[in-house]
């Protein structure tokens, strides 16, 4: 699903803007690069 993928990329973006929710954007984009590497593995 490319776009389930898009937006957990852009959640983590758009999360990054917040300085205080800077432990929640790491979070969220490390779990877009977890789904994208097993998604295509």
């Amino acid at each position: 699903m490319p776009g389930h993928r898009a937006s957990c990329c852009e959640y983590g973006f758009s999360a990054e803007q917040a300085e205080e929710s800077r432990a929640i954007t790491d979070f969220f984009m490390t779990s877009c690069i977890f789904f994208m590497f097993y998604n295509v593995k």
